[in-house]
């Protein structure tokens, strides 16, 4: 007695599991890229505006291709570290005070609060292609 299995449509799943990356790259590029959009206009409105150089200074690069999606925000203002860290006591040359910069964190906490939604999106997006995701 031979045993046979007959598996109908097996062509058609081996295709399903072809597109799974494609369709993952497509859908999670743009859940990267929409969030990092938002989080560069959260910074940019929550910096002051007096010369308009922090906000100019605020650079989204985006990199998304078929296997990586990858948007960095940065802050290329030559002071924006000093917005952001703030100082200790300042004096000119002649020692004259020039007092405090308090620190203004901006950047981090914006991209802490955005990336955690990003990752419940992006866990969301692959949950719903049948895929077990644990935390």
């Amino acid at each position: 007695m031979t045993a046979t299995v007959q598996w109908i449509g097996l062509d058609e799943f081996k295709h399903e599991l072809q597109q799974i990356p494609d369709d993952l790259a497509t859908d999670g590029g743009g859940i990267v890229s929409d969030i990092a959009n938002v989080a560069e206009y959260q910074v940019r409105a929550s910096y002051p505006f007096r010369s308009g150089r922090l906000q100019r200074g605020v650079n989204l690069q985006e990199n998304i291709n078929r296997l990586t999606a990858r948007d960095v925000l940065r802050s290329l203002a030559p002071h924006s570290h000093l917005y952001e860290r703030g100082t200790g006591r300042r004096q000119n040359g002649r020692g004259a005070n020039r007092g405090v910069m308090p620190a203004t964190p901006t950047v981090v906490p914006i991209a802490m609060r955005l990336r955690q939604q990003m990752w419940a999106q992006l866990i969301a997006l692959v949950r719903g292609k049948g895929f077990e995701v644990s935390t």
